[in-house]
């Protein structure tokens, strides 16, 4: 009868090359920062239209009342 025995141990054989995953993970990294600056930009612009936006509002209503001041004193 043959000697069967159960082993709790595996035993496993890896080769990694490291400087690979290393300089793939510095070019991720470096897209990452890119990325995010782009965002900044981008969130910094809509920033500058909202107010630009705004201010022309502001101006239209401004003159708008004042064409509406200036009929009535017409009158």
């Amino acid at each position: 009868m043959a000697d069967k025995r159960v082993s709790d141990e595996i035993s496993v054989k890896v080769n990694v090359e490291v400087s690979e995953a290393i300089t793939g993970l510095k070019a991720l990294q470096r897209e990452a920062k890119a990325a995010t600056k782009a965002l900044a930009e981008l969130r910094e612009e809509q920033a500058k239209v909202e107010i630009d936006s705004k201010a022309v509002d502001n101006r239209a209503a401004r003159i708008m009342s004042a064409r509406k001041f200036a009929k009535g004193v017409r009158r």
